[in-house]
């Protein structure tokens, strides 16, 4: 079971990962099963690189890496063979409106001369009439009058039916047009196309639904490795693998994510034990982070990094290692503050360094170090724990 959850962990990347996690913290939950567990090196060194953000699937990830490429790749492929096409059919559309334009000045110009020419012919009528009405005298002015009237007539009739042509000159072009602007500008996407953009929206979604997953993975590796923490057989295994301390002390760091309080828990944890403490206080890194986790704003966050701390100082080999005018002065002003947690940690912490005469010089040279202690020492709402550790 333990061989099969550790290549799950290795190489999914999904829900089965999240699964086997969960199954590991259950496990995990059982005091019996604890060193079963940690006997197993490849399962620890994965939770904790789930812990620390480390995405596996090896061979599943992989594969699904190379395969969002290429069907990335595919489409720019298809994008660039539309690009020609996209040009022809601009240029088709620039070629109909200019085309459009110019029968429009085509159609100007023609009712234009079909107006001169109706002009001249009616002109010409007129004149023979003329002469007509000149040779023959015997016509009265009523019926030169009426025949006046009938060229006119005419050329009103004529006119209209010009009109009339003009008109449905324009709606056979106006339709001509439409006809060729429908035609122009075809749909550039074929099958191939949509099955791409189908297959690479299904791999954005299975990416989100995969960091989900991801992230309750990482939540039930930080609480198979918190369960595990607090058994004394396996502690001092956990605390010496290099992976497991640099993963939660870079969650640690995170102080924006969900998990750093619980890893600080976890070093808390590990400094209970004292076989642990040499080890902790040689990491490099570890007390940085707990000095800045200790000016946190989160209250759970600088108690646990003071406690952390605490235990760390209780080891004769770290008195002097952490006798230093950087943590000094930041356990100094934490034995001011009101929370009392914080308040006795930082005291304790001041008391265990003293007891190496080669810290009392670093303690008496830090500011206000001598002044605090004498303070809490007799103050009236000091607890008899801080009034004894300070004096």
């Amino acid at each position: 079971l333990l061989e099969c959850l550790a290549t799950v962990l290795e190489d999914d990347d999904g829900e089965a990962r999240e699964l086997a996690c969960c199954t590991v913290a259950l496990l995990a939950k059982s005091v019996e099963c604890r060193e079963t567990i940690v006997e197993d090196p490849k399962i620890v060194d994965w939770l904790a690189r789930i812990l620390g953000g480390t995405r596996g699937g090896s061979k599943i990830r992989k594969k699904k890496q190379h395969q969002s490429s290429k069907a990335t790749i595919s489409l720019e492929e298809k994008k660039e063979d539309h690009e020609p096409l996209k040009q022809a059919v601009s240029q088709d559309t620039k070629s109909a409106l200019s085309g459009e334009e110019e029968g429009t000045e085509f159609r100007e110009d023609r009712s234009r001369s079909f107006d001169d020419d109706e002009t001249s012919c009616h002109s010409q009528s007129m004149a023979s009439r003329s002469q007509s009405m000149a040779r023959s005298s015997h016509h009265g002015e009523e019926e030169s009058e009426a025949e006046g009237d009938e060229p006119s007539s005419s050329s009103s009739s004529e006119d209209d039916e010009t009109l009339g042509t003009d008109e449905e000159e324009d709606d056979d072009e106006t339709k001509r047009t439409g006809a060729e602007e429908s035609t122009v500008g075809p749909s550039t996407l074929g099958d191939g196309d949509i099955s791409t953009i189908v297959s690479m929206a299904s791999i954005r979604k299975e990416r989100y639904r995969n960091d989900e997953y991801f992230q309750r993975a990482r939540n039930n590796a930080c609480a198979a490795l918190s369960q595990l923490s607090k058994h004394c057989a396996v502690s001092q295994s956990l605390c010496d693998n290099d992976v497991v301390l640099h993963n939660v002390l870079l969650v640690a760091n995170e102080t924006t994510h969900v998990l750093h309080t619980k890893c600080l828990e976890l070093l808390v944890n590990f400094s209970r034990f004292p076989a642990n403490n040499a080890r902790l206080a040689d990491f490099p890194g570890l007390v940085s982070a707990l000095m800045a986790a200790g000016n946190s704003e989160m209250p759970a966050d600088r108690e646990a990094a003071l406690q952390c701390l605490q235990n760390l100082s209780t080891h004769p080999t770290n008195k002097l290692k952490l006798a230093t005018d950087d943590l000094l002065t930041f356990i100094t002003a934490c034995s001011m503050r009101p929370s009392l947690v914080e308040k006795e940690a930082a005291v304790c912490t001041l008391y265990n360094l003293s007891t190496e005469p080669g810290a009392v010089v670093a303690i008496t040279n830090t500011q206000n170090a001598v002044a605090t202690l004498v303070h809490l020492a007799h103050h009236a709402q000091s607890t008899s724990n801080v009034r004894l550790r300070s004096s």
